[in-house]
């Protein structure tokens, strides 16, 4: 959190994309590894879910940045 104390703008737009990214990397792998290891039905389903939401925003935090960084 440090990283945004001297940023603003679009500096802090694209700070927060890209730590936002990793952070949403590591929601997917945990998914997944869910998805692979879990017992009940439930888990399975949320952890589907949170990899399709959590990959269709790190695609859009991703063109964002392509677009914010020109």
């Amino acid at each position: 959190m440090e990283a945004f104390d001297s940023l603003s703008g679009n500096e802090f737009d694209l700070e927060f994309i890209k730590q936002m990214t990793a952070h949403h990397k590591g929601a997917v792998i945990m998914a997944k590894e869910a998805l692979n290891k879990a017992e009940h039905s439930e888990i399975k389903s949320f952890a589907q879910s949170i990899i399709n939401v959590q990959e269709t925003e790190i695609q859009k935090m991703q063109e964002w940045q392509k677009a914010w960084s020109k």
